[in-house]
C-alpha cells in the first residue's frame, strides 16, 4: 500500500522500522514490577541506590526491568541475530555506511516534498521519530543494522523479468491522476466533512486541518499522480478517481479501518517516451519498489524455520502469552 495513502502505524516499524520486519513480536504488554518490603544489599546484591539509609538493590532493579521492558529489547536482538546468522550463511555483511544509509531510508516519509535532509534536519527528525516510538538509540541501532542485513539478502534473491518492467513503465509513465484526499476515522466525520465541503469550504484547507494523514495533510491532502496500475494504491482508491471527473469529491472510501474523500484535480495524459530509452530508470524504481517486499518475506522465513528458546521463565511467559493474543508473531518456543 502506499505509504502516501495512509498515516504510517504507530508501532516502531521502516516504513516505521523497528517494526518492521517482525516488530510485532515486541509489543506484548508488560506489567510493572512492585518492589519487595524488605530489601538489602546482603540479601538482594550490591545496592544501586539509597533512600534515608535504605538500599535499593540491582537485583530487584534489574528484575523490574526485565519485567517491564526486558521482552521488547530481547526479541529486537532475537530478529537481529536471526538476520545476522542467514547473512553469515550467505556471506553478505553491511557496512557501517549501509547501516546509516537505513536511517535515510526511514526518514524519507518526514520529508514528504523531497526536501533535502540538511545533518541538523537529520538529526532532529532522528529523535523526534525514536521518542514518538519511545525507544533508545541502541534499540534504533538494532533495527538498522537489521534492515541493513536484510537489504542486502534481499537483493541477491530478487529477479525481475520483461513484464515486471513493462507493467512498471505503463505505472512510470502512463496516463495518470492527480488526487487530493482526506483520511477520516468514521463515517460521522466523513458526514461533518462532506457538509463543510458542501457549505463551500475548500478541500485543501479541510484536509490541512482533519485528514488523519499528517503527511499529506501538510501538503493539502496531494497524493503523488497515480497510475490506474500502480500498486502503491490501493485498488479501491485506484478505481474511484479513473471514474471521476476533474473537481468532483468521493463518497466515503474505506481503506484498512479509515475512510478517505477523494478529490480528483486534473488527468494526465501519458508520457511520449520509448520504454527502450528508459529502461534503466525503470529497472531501478522497480527494485526499488519490490525490495522492501523481498526483505518482508525473507525475515518471515528466517521467524518460521527459527529454533528459539528463551531461558528466562518470565520472558518465557510473556512470549507464549503474546503469541496466544496474537500480539506476538514469531515461533514457538522450544523447551530449553
Amino acid at each position: 500500500m502506499c505509504c502516501a495513502c495512509n498515516p504510517p502505524p504507530d508501532s516502531p516499524t521502516v516504513s516505521d522500522t523497528l517494526g518492521r520486519p517482525g516488530a510485532g513480536r515486541g509489543n506484548a504488554a508488560q506489567q510493572p514490577v512492585e518492589p519487595r518490603a524488605a530489601e538489602s544489599p546482603a540479601a538482594d546484591g550490591p545496592a544501586i541506590a539509597e533512600v534515608n539509609g535504605r538500599p535499593i538493590s540491582r537485583e530487584w532493579l534489574s528484575a523490574a526491568l526485565i519485567q517491564t521492558h526486558g521482552l521488547t529489547l530481547l526479541l529486537q536482538r532475537i530478529a537481529l541475530e536471526e538476520v545476522r546468522q542467514e547473512a553469515a550463511r550467505a556471506g553478505v555483511s553491511a557496512t557501517a555506511a549501509e547501516i546509516d544509509d537505513e536511517y535515510d531510508l526511514t526518514l524519507k516519509l518526514a520529508e514528504p516534498r523531497g526536501e533535502p535532509l540538511t545533518p541538523q534536519r537529520r538529526k532532529q527528525l532522528i529523535e523526534q521519530w525514536r521518542l514518538s516510538r519511545g525507544v533508545s538509540d541502541d534499540e534504533l541501532h538494532i533495527a538498522m543494522e537489521r534492515q541493513a542485513l536484510l537489504r542486502r539478502l534481499a537483493e541477491q534473491r530478487l529477479t525481475i523479468n520483461e513484464q515486471q518492467l513493462r507493467d512498471e513503465f505503463s505505472r512510470l509513465y502512463g496516463a495518470k491522476v492527480e488526487c487530493r484526499h482526506i483520511v477520516l476515522a468514521g463515517l460521522r466525520d466523513v458526514d461533518r466533512i462532506r457538509a463543510m465541503i458542501e457549505a463551500g469550504e475548500e478541500f485543501e484547507t479541510l484536509a490541512r486541518r482533519h485528514s488523519l494523514n499528517d503527511i499529506t495533510a501538510t501538503n493539502d491532502g496531494l497524493l503523488p499522480p497515480f497510475s490506474q496500475r500502480d500498486e502503491t494504491v490501493p485498488g479501491v482508491l485506484r478505481e474511484a478517481a479513473f471514474r471521476m471527473s476533474p473537481g468532483q469529491v468521493s463518497n466515503a472510501i474505506q481503506v484498512d479501518g479509515q475512510y478517505h474523500l477523494l478529490k480528483l484535480e486534473k488527468r494526465l495524459p501519458p508520457e511520449t517516451i520509448r520504454f527502450e530509452d528508459v529502461r534503466g530508470a525503470v529497472e531501478r524504481s522497480l527494485r526499488e519498489r519490490l525490495l522492501p517486499i523481498e526483505m518482508d518475506k525473507l525475515f518471515a522465513e528466517l521467524q518460521r524455520k527459527a529454533n528459539l528458546k528463551i531461558l528466562d521463565p518470565v520472558l518465557s511467559r510473556q512470549y507464549e502469552e503474546g503469541r496466544r493474543e496474537g500480539r506476538i508473531t514469531g515461533p514457538a518456543l522450544m523447551r530449553p
